[in-house]
């Protein structure tokens, strides 16, 4: 009884993401063809600057990015300097 209720449940939740899928993509496709239509409506100037700003834009989730992975690399190293100590101290330490 319980199982079937639990089947029936996760194939709800499966169900329900499946549809929040179809929505999100789109409104992604709306929102991109919005864009594209008010971009056709731009003067020269105000799509020289819209394009400087997207590039602008661009640079700085780059280098974001770039601090994250750095990040992310100092937090994996010391993630395995640990476990090589800890190897060490109870015998299991990674193969060299």
């Amino acid at each position: 009884q319980k199982q079937a209720q639990l089947e029936g449940a996760s194939t709800d939740v499966r169900n329900a993401t499946r549809e929040l899928v179809k929505a999100a993509k789109m409104a992604g496709e709306m929102l991109a063809e919005s864009q594209k239509k008010t971009y056709d409506t731009l003067s020269d100037n105000q799509a020289k600057r819209a394009e400087m700003q997207k590039q602008i834009k661009a640079l700085e989730l780059e280098k974001e990015l770039e601090t994250v992975r750095k990040d992310l690399f100092s937090l994996r190293k010391l993630n395995y300097n640990r476990d090589t100590t800890k190897g060490m101290n109870d015998g299991t330490a990674p193969p060299s």
